[in-house]
């Protein structure tokens, strides 16, 4: 089955109409439509949001596009089936780097934010503390 076939299926199962599809999306009717008719490739950076959007995983949604060609070129002007074959695990692949970046900066956001607790919570103690002093 081809891509365009297969992602008509993934929304049909999903329940939504190609209107409901591209809202979610945040596209127009129009450009949802090319997709499902085969007149331009799935982007990379669309199938994150066609997963969020079913809450499935881009693993899901790979696995059900498995096979068919995704356009690694993620402007607007790659239009006309612009794209590349690429297999599943390498799309896997470039799907779990792209998690593990945002795993590492949202490390980054949790240590930074403990600091921030730690030292409110030193604040809090002063704060009790010269509260007690002033009581007496």
């Amino acid at each position: 089955m081809e891509t365009h076939h297969k992602m008509k299926q993934i929304r049909k199962d999903a329940g939504y109409s190609q209107e409901e599809m591209a809202d979610l999306l945040k596209m127009s009717q129009s450009a949802y439509s090319h997709l499902e008719s085969g007149h331009r490739s799935v982007k990379l950076s669309e199938i994150s949001k066609i997963a969020k959007v079913l809450k499935k995983t881009e693993e899901e949604i790979m696995s059900q596009l498995s096979g068919c060609v995704v356009s690694t070129i993620n402007n607007d002007s790659a239009q006309h089936n612009v794209g590349i074959n690429i297999s599943n695990n390498e799309l896997i692949h470039e799907l779990l780097s792209e998690k593990d970046k945002t795993i590492a900066a949202q490390q980054v956001t949790i240590t930074a934010q403990s600091d921030t607790i730690a030292i409110q919570k030193t604040q809090i103690e002063t704060l009790q503390a010269q509260l007690k002093r002033l009581e007496r």
